[in-house]
């Protein structure tokens, strides 16, 4: 299906379509020849105006769609969800199609690149704000690497998880993000995160756990240490001795991160 974008700039672009979608178009377009017969069909919009528009080339403002769909969503019977509880009415109007269809390709898998192509925006920032992360994207996440966690110490510690109900998510799987992985001390977990009493230092933390998803985390870190440690060995004259030597990262910090990204790398 060809169409006119109307954001700046303005071109004219095409967009795939399945075969029913293209049938209703098509009947669209046969009325709309019967009722301009006088118009060539390329330069009648798919909904004109029914006001003031004799020759059909005037289409119908987005305002009065948005009126007309918020009016026959009234007129239909009562609606039900996929559970089999009724749907509010009040979520059904205009702006949420696109929500919808963005939402749809995600969960079927369509990568966000591709998603950003078809909804043409100009970033995938803008494309993300017209879905969200389902819980079951996430469980599948979870119980994928799940099986990969590894300690401070980059033994394997993987476990399963029965993940069934999303406010429960941080109590089944009893962590908190951290940086570089997550913590699973039971009270930090309760508090949010704000009970830890070794603030940045998660590495050498006994309940520090973490997986392969970390690895690009762990990486940059890796080069963060190995970078601020040459540069504060070459600062003798700006910086004290023993601010100095409290600054530069140990060798067992950088030793460890070492450790995580080999095992990670190797699960």
């Amino acid at each position: 299906m060809r169409y006119v974008r109307e954001k700046p700039p303005a071109k004219v672009l095409s967009l795939p379509i399945n075969e029913d979608t293209a049938a209703v178009i098509a009947a669209q377009q046969r009325r709309l020849k019967q009722r301009f017969p006088h118009t060539e069909l390329s330069k009648l919009p798919l909904l004109p105006s029914r006001r003031c528009n004799p020759t059909g080339r005037l289409a119908l403002c987005s305002a009065t769609l948005s009126f007309r769909v918020t009016k026959w969503i009234k007129q239909l019977p009562t609606l039900f969800d996929e559970d089999g509880s009724e749907f509010p009415r009040n979520r059904v109007y205009l702006y949420a199609l696109p929500h919808s269809y963005a939402q749809r390709h995600v969960n079927a898998g369509v990568p966000i690149d591709t998603l950003q192509k078809l909804m043409d925006h100009r970033t995938t920032a803008t494309t993300q704000g017209y879905y969200r992360v389902t819980w079951s994207r996430k469980r599948e996440a979870i119980e994928r690497v799940a099986p990969l966690t590894i300690d401070r110490d980059g033994r394997r510690v993987g476990f399963h998880a029965e993940l069934v109900e999303t406010k429960r998510l941080r109590e089944e799987i009893g962590r908190i993000p951290v940086p570089l992985g997550y913590c699973i001390e039971q009270h930090n977990v309760k508090a949010l995160g704000a009970h830890c009493p070794f603030s940045h230092q998660c590495l050498g933390y006994e309940h520090f756990r973490t997986d392969p998803s970390h690895l690009p985390d762990l990486y940059a870190y890796s080069e963060r240490l190995l970078e601020t440690r040459e540069r504060l060995r070459a600062t003798v004259p700006q910086l004290a001795e023993w601010a100095r030597e409290k600054a530069i990262p140990a060798d067992a910090e950088i030793r460890s991160v070492r450790t995580l990204i080999r095992q990670g790398d190797g699960a």
